[in-house]
């Protein structure tokens, strides 16, 4: 049987496998032998727990993939559609998401890391999932799911917001920040901010 991974515009052949069994297995044989699947078309593809370590997905399509425990550790998925994907327990250390369509995705359980993983800072489901999980009141945590929900918004309607958990939110996602990065202005305003007493984001 053979196997062969397109683009998902073009129709080229990307990788062409003569002993996968299927597309799956095609994918991690193709990143296993370092084949560049920039704009490859995975819609729907199995990848439970695959792995994919330095995969390059540039582009890629995977619409509704099934990526839960899928090993992405310094995978580039700039610009890929996500859109539905099972992220779940995925490991994202290192992996690039800038530009990344995460809509619907399911980032639960996954790996992401201060300074290594780095963002897409326009997803407002990544925004929403990181803050989620730091959240520690219910203030916190109204405002993690509100951010998911405000799509429309731009960063420049959340610095002007006059929420009280705003300079904690910012804080806590200053910490994201990697070298390089598109971080908005007002995110990498506070890393030039030094932490004193009384602005360390806690409450009293």
């Amino acid at each position: 049987m053979t196997i062969d991974i397109l683009h998902r515009y073009t129709k080229a052949v990307l990788y062409h496998s003569t002993s996968a069994p299927d597309l799956s297995a095609a994918v991690v044989e193709a990143v296993k032998d370092g084949a560049n699947l920039d704009g490859a078309n995975l819609d729907g593809a199995y990848l439970h727990g695959a792995n994919l370590d330095g995969a390059n997905l540039d582009g890629a399509n995977l619409d509704g993939a099934n990526l839960d425990g899928a090993n992405l550790d310094g995978a580039n998925l700039d610009g890929a559609y996500l859109h539905g994907a099972n992220l779940d327990g995925a490991y994202l250390r290192g992996a690039n998401l800038r530009g990344a369509n995460l809509r619907g995705a399911n980032l639960r359980g996954a790996n992401l890391e201060p300074g290594k993983t780095r963002l897409g800072w326009n997803s407002h489901v990544l925004i929403s999932e990181l803050l989620w999980r730091a959240a520690d009141t219910e203030s916190r945590g109204m405002l993690a799911a509100y951010a998911g929900r405000r799509t429309d918004w731009c960063w420049v309607q959340w610095a002007s917001w006059e929420h009280p958990e705003r300079d904690w939110a910012l804080r806590e996602l200053a910490r994201w920040v990697c070298p390089d990065d598109d971080a908005p202005e007002c995110v990498l305003a506070i890393l030039r901010t030094p932490v004193t007493e009384g602005n360390d984001g806690k409450q009293g």
